[in-house]
């Protein structure tokens, strides 16, 4: 495993933590397997087993952790214009 790619990919993501409607959200584009960080900057399965035990990764589950304390488990629905869901 490539560890430079591994502090990049913990790098974007925390940019794009900083910007996530949800925790929802960030894991989707963390571990998308067609477009995620993780499938983009490990695109070979032994390097993405590899990252998957490594510092790095664990830093990205803390950085999923800390989204949900700040933005809550379940995802904010805004009430429509009539007061429903929408």
């Amino acid at each position: 495993m490539n560890q430079g790619s591994a502090k990049q990919l913990v790098a974007e993501a925390k940019r794009i933590a900083r910007q996530a409607d949800s925790w929802i959200g960030l894991s989707n584009a963390l571990s998308d397997p067609q477009g995620g960080l993780i499938a983009r900057y490990f695109p070979d399965s032994e390097q993405r087993q590899e990252f998957l035990c490594s510092p790095e990764y664990e830093e990205l589950n803390r950085l999923l952790l800390r989204t949900i304390k700040r933005k809550g488990l379940y995802p904010r629905i805004d009430p429509g214009p009539n007061g429903t869901p929408g």
